[in-house]
């Protein structure tokens, strides 16, 4: 009995040494296969572009040439924060997370920023998303368009916040229309651009018609889109002459047609 018990203790011992030699004898091949371990491709992968292409894979890669060496080295020898770094500084590109793991892959995760706005001026046209950041133009995306006096300066940077209290609110303004008039299917595919008059009225253009609407400001977005439903619904189909080229939306419970 006793020398069954003994037995039985030494095959135990012997499979526990046996399994801990298997262990690290594991544990030192991994270790080697991690320290041979390079970069060896780069995983770029826009996390919105089902409804947002203002960042394409080939932006990223034209970027990356810019960035700290990653091909080729260890996965802790690459420098993270200056890759990140580097693309958070592009203004069309909202968030940057770069990390790597075992498999020899960097990966690029990006999120873009959606434009609200796109601003037509003097020295170039420029986006606006919805907070008023101001971003340069990449890649086209179908939102409304701003022309004419626009009082608003690009920053020295080609991108950022406008830089007076004057101009963030004006911007501010033209969003709240813009914000409209996207959200509204219909308005969406008929107004085809806003043109700011040196007065600083706002005159919208449909692309359905040739009548300029004048909006004036920004207040009462809804009533005056209401009144040029009406001048369509009412006033419209009465021009057989189509003499009415000037319709005046500004003065409150009044269509004023010229």
């Amino acid at each position: 009995m006793l020398k069954r018990i003994l037995l039985t203790v030494l095959i135990s011992a012997a499979s526990v040494f046996i399994g801990t030699g298997y262990i690290l004898f594991a544990s030192s091949e991994a270790a080697k296969g991690l320290d041979n371990l390079r970069c060896n491709s780069v995983d770029i992968r826009i996390l919105d572009s089902l409804e947002n292409r203002i960042v394409t894979r080939e932006d990223v890669m034209e970027a990356l040439k810019d960035a700290p060496e990653s091909v080729g080295l260890k996965p802790g020898e690459i420098n993270i924060c200056g890759i990140e770094d580097l693309l958070n500084q592009r203004g069309e590109i909202l968030h940057a997370e770069v990390y790597s793991r075992n498999d020899g892959v960097m990966y690029v995760e990006i999120q873009q920023r959606h434009p609200a706005m796109r601003l037509c001026m003097p020295d170039g046209a420029i986006y606006s998303d919805s907070e008023g950041y101001l971003f340069p133009i990449t890649n086209s995306s179908d939102v409304p368009v701003v022309t004419g006096a626009i009082p608003v300066s690009v920053p020295e940077a080609g991108k950022g916040f406008a830089t007076s209290a004057a101009e963030r609110e004006w911007l501010k303004s033209m969003l709240r229309l813009g914000n409209y008039i996207d959200s509204h299917d219909y308005w969406r595919t008929q107004v085809g651009q806003i043109d700011i008059e040196n007065g600083g009225d706002a005159v919208l253009y449909m692309r359905s018609s040739r009548e300029r609407f004048i909006f004036g400001d920004c207040d009462h977005i809804e009533r005056k889109f209401n009144r040029i439903s009406t001048y369509y619904r009412t006033i419209a189909p009465l021009d057989s002459n189509k003499r009415y080229t000037c319709i005046n939306l500004k003065y409150n419970n009044q269509i004023v047609c010229k």
